[in-house]
């Protein structure tokens, strides 16, 4: 029961609108500590006055907390206020796609293209996550070539690395440009996880580029076995 109720209030607090709300109340607590600031030397004399007249009554008590507040503490108190307010705004920021599954996919426009580099033409594919970060990568990466003579050669490439904390595009060279080159098949299958890593999901995905008409496609329905048993083939030498 205990348990149950604790995990409640921990997913109360961190919900989106109470983050919020949170923020909204430490801002209103560092402005009126700054607004304090510039008065310390006024309540100091204050309460100094009102300990020298009642050195042993409870005044002099209450005129040392009210010094340890606004005073000696006001300092510490607007750093604190400081730093809660990092943490919230990390934490909203963290929060923000939460409950929104994160989707990898090879961009629809700028998916695979030819682009110059300091060793020549190569091939650049562009992968992003849908909808949200996502991170810890356990994918593997499959690409082939298909040539005009009806040949194929397979490529080793690490396209998603397992390591990758916080995905949303990534931008990589796929293989060298080669005008014999007719299709690149690129293969991802695997699991990866969502930015607070509670999530995981599959990845069993397919797709390739056609040179002529220079577009990726992401759909391969009636050969898909086939070509996904070729890739692995071809792996594998």
């Amino acid at each position: 029961m205990l348990k149950h109720i604790t995990k409640r209030l921990i997913d109360y607090v961190f919900r989106r609108k109470s983050l919020f709300s949170c923020l909204y109340l430490t801002i209103g607590f560092l402005l009126s500590q700054l607004a304090l600031l510039g008065q310390s030397s006024e309540i100091l004399k204050y309460c100094n006055r009102v300990q020298e007249n009642n050195p042993d009554n409870y005044k002099y008590d209450i005129a040392q907390v009210v010094k340890m507040l606004y005073v000696d503490g006001n300092v510490i108190a607007i750093i604190i206020s400081g730093i809660i307010i990092l943490i919230l705004i990390y934490a909203i920021i963290k929060t923000k796609y939460s409950g929104i599954d994160p989707i990898i996919s090879i961009n629809g426009i700028t998916g695979i293209e030819i682009k110059n580099t300091t060793t020549g033409p190569h091939f650049w594919i562009c992968i992003e996550s849908l909808k949200a970060g996502s991170s810890n990568f356990k994918v593997q990466s499959l690409v082939v070539a298909e040539y005009q003579d009806g040949t194929f050669k397979s490529f080793n490439r690490k396209l998603l690395p397992r390591f990758t904390k916080n995905l949303i595009k990534t931008y990589q060279s796929l293989i060298p440009f080669d005008e014999n080159i007719v299709r690149i098949y690129i293969y991802l299958k695997g699991t990866y996880k969502d930015l607070s890593e509670t999530k995981t999901y599959k990845l069993d995905d397919l797709y390739y580029y056609d040179c002529e008409s220079e577009t990726t496609y992401g759909k391969i329905d009636n050969q898909r076995p086939k070509i996904i048993s070729l890739m692995q083939e071809l792996n594998k030498n």
